[in-house]
């Protein structure tokens, strides 16, 4: 077996895999890696040269490219960024895309953590991931526009250069939402669970809503610690009919709005017209 012979089709399977990243652990103390790695590098070469780079566990890779620049796809509202991948796919050829889960589901942080002591922590893991030869885009899809605010603020103050940030139907402050649009529903704790599952960590439909709400309780301290005006000049934000978007409050940021009709929130992350973030990323 050659070191760019495909795991899987050398006889790997998803038992395999979980016993090879456990072993990867094993000789690596301080970090943890994710399944995903295997999943998406598939062979010896590129997981050696990927693991190089890993600084933190909630990072991981959604697409194989070995491109310079780097997009870092900020968590939706439940903590998990796999929602990603299809967007990740479709990037490939531009730029190599990380998914950034939340740290508490990860263990890293509880909720009683501060939001100074989140955000930090999200800042030190981007940066880390990031070389001087690289150039890094921040992508968020709903709630995540939150945390993308905060992280790019927080590293604007490190004086580390962020090419530009681009909002999917973003959370926007003072505008009203329906009133269940965050609540726990079975298909949200189904895709945690399976999300879960596919990690090797066995969890009950019981106990996900107490994950869940950890998860919650975070965001809503960072809701609060964002302020009112999340965009800025430059930015590109695609927002689907549901949304009453505040018309001053883009003209003030002078930000770049983009309207796909015919599209709902779930589904503007998925959605075949997002080709267009090719030539943006360029």
């Amino acid at each position: 077996i050659g070191v760019t012979d495909n795991f899987f089709e050398v006889g790997g399977d998803s038992l395999l895999a979980l016993k090879t990243v456990y072993r990867i652990s094993k000789e690596n103390f301080t970090k943890k890696y994710s399944i995903q790695y295997l999943y998406t590098y598939k062979n010896i070469q590129n997981i050696c040269n990927v693991l190089s780079t890993i600084k933190s566990s909630h990072i991981y890779p959604l697409n194989s490219s070995t491109k310079k620049d780097i997009l870092f796809c900020l968590h939706p509202a439940y903590g998990i960024s796999l929602a990603y991948k299809n967007i990740a796919q479709v990037l490939s050829e531009k730029c190599a895309v990380f998914a950034v889960d939340s740290p508490v589901f990860h263990g890293i942080f509880n909720e009683v953590a501060t939001p100074d002591e989140i955000i930090n922590f999200y800042a030190d893991s981007i940066e880390n991931h990031v070389s001087d030869t690289r150039s890094c885009t921040l992508l968020s899809w709903s709630i995540g526009s939150i945390y993308v605010h905060a992280i790019r603020e927080e590293l604007t103050k490190r004086n580390f250069l962020i090419s530009r940030a681009i909002f999917l139907d973003p959370y926007i402050p003072n505008i009203p939402y329906e009133k269940n649009t965050f609540e726990l529903n079975y298909e949200l704790n189904k895709d945690v669970i399976n999300f879960l599952h596919s990690h090797n960590i066995e969890i009950n439909k019981d106990d996900i809503f107490d994950y869940l709400s950890k998860i919650f309780f975070v965001n809503e301290k960072i809701k609060s610690y964002v302020g009112d005006i999340i965009f800025q000049s430059g930015d590109i934000v695609v927002i689907s009919d549901e949304y009453k978007i505040n018309n001053n409050m883009h003209q003030k940021c002078n930000s770049e709005i983009y309207k796909l009709s015919q599209s709902s929130h779930e589904d503007i992350i998925h959605d075949e017209r997002l080709e267009f973030l090719k030539k943006k990323l360029t």
